[in-house]
């Protein structure tokens, strides 16, 4: 038994096939650039809370020493 194949259906049924196994590949790159943007954002913050504790601790400093200045005066 010779079975014939339709050829627009055959090409329609692979594309609709490789269409199918590419989703879980276009799903994972999208959950790997939204790791990507949270870790950026996570060190963004950090770096912000960093300078923001150095900026608070060198105002700190500065009054210390104002008021030492002051008191000697």
């Amino acid at each position: 038994m010779k079975v014939k194949y339709n050829r627009k259906e055959t090409l329609t049924g692979l594309i609709t096939a490789v269409g199918l196994l590419s989703i879980p590949a276009i799903v994972v790159k999208d959950r790997i650039k939204a790791i990507r943007v949270q870790e950026e954002e996570k060190k963004a913050i950090q770096k912000i809370v960093k300078y923001t504790m150095e900026l608070e601790e060198n105002l700190t400093n500065n009054n210390v020493m104002q008021y030492i200045q002051r008191i000697k005066i």
